[in-house]
């Protein structure tokens, strides 16, 4: 039974990722982001499955997705903090832009961006 929850709450993850609208691509191009991708998918449901993963290897990855979800979610939060800024009317400052934690915050609030967006 809980062999086919996880396999479930997996499935439902990648359903969620194809159907969400966003664009995957970036995480995509980023190899440790892929990776930990494609271990989400390998606990999935695919009917193109000729033989399902042993419980002993669906399990051990099982251990590790807190560490795959939390590091999804560190990987995207650059791209939310933009979108929320450009949604506020805020000025998005690219990488490039940006001289250091100390530099002025380019959304205009007087503060360091260290206590400002660079949190």
């Amino acid at each position: 039974m809980k062999d086919l929850l996880i396999r479930r709450w997996a499935t439902g993850f990648m359903i969620g990722a194809r159907c969400s609208g966003v664009d995957w691509s970036p995480l995509l191009r980023d190899k440790n982001s892929l990776f930990l991708l494609t271990l989400i998918n390998t606990l999935s449901i695919r009917p193109e499955d000729p033989i399902p993963l042993p419980t002993k290897e669906l399990r051990k990855i099982w251990r590790n997705m807190d560490y795959c979800v939390i590091e999804i979610d560190k990987f995207w939060r650059p791209y939310r903090q933009q979108e929320l800024a450009k949604a506020k009317g805020m000025a998005v400052a690219t990488e490039a832009e940006q001289n250091g934690r100390n530099e002025p915050c380019p959304c205009g609030s007087g503060k360091k961006f260290k206590k400002c967006c660079g949190r």
